[in-house]
């Protein structure tokens, strides 16, 4: 604010002809800063809201949050499943929250899967499901784990799924799992 009254007592000096000029310009160096420092208050106003669930029918609209299923005991299996498409299943180690080991079963007509790969912390597993038949299908299933909110909770997972029919909808990761490993 001290930068702004001194920029119009310095402006009341000059003639009257660069004075119009020297407060139009001030101005619009105000209005920007104020726009560039508001820009990202107003750019987070709140909790990201998740994709929607994956539907029943293929190809699937992407980016969406596919089925999971939590075991009902510690060291059982975790269920990840896209309808028509195949499960991914990890176990978690109860003890430290980590992913330990991760399978695909279940896959659909036409489907294939990569290996799951688990990232180097344990936090993360990716797999990636292929249709190769006409429409061409990518999905890539992306699972989170963090640890419980709650004293002696269940972790907290969050399943995504990005891809496409046709293969052309995400570029982001088309060559592999790049985000887990590196």
């Amino acid at each position: 604010m001290q930068l702004v009254l001194e920029t119009l007592e310095r402006a009341r000096r000059l003639p009257r002809r660069l004075r119009s000029k020297a407060l139009r310009y001030g101005a619009i160096a105000v209005a920007v800063g104020a726009a560039c420092i508001a820009a990202p208050v107003l750019a987070h106003d709140g909790p990201k809201t998740p994709p929607p669930a994956c539907s029943t029918t293929l190809p699937l609209t992407t980016p969406c949050t596919p089925t999971l299923v939590r075991p009902g005991e510690p060291g059982a299996p975790y269920l990840v499943t896209l309808p028509g498409v195949g499960t991914l299943s990890f176990i978690i180690d109860p003890a430290t929250n980590k992913i330990t080991s991760a399978t695909v079963s279940g896959l659909g007509v036409n489907f294939t899967a990569s290996t799951p790969k688990i990232s180097a912390d344990g936090t993360k597993v990716y797999v990636t499901f292929t249709n190769s038949a006409n429409p061409t299908q990518v999905y890539r299933v992306k699972v989170k784990v963090k640890p419980s909110e709650t004293a002696g909770g269940a972790p907290v997972i969050n399943a995504k799924v990005r891809g496409s029919a046709n293969g052309h909808g995400e570029h982001k990761n088309h060559h592999g799992e790049h985000e887990g490993g590196r």
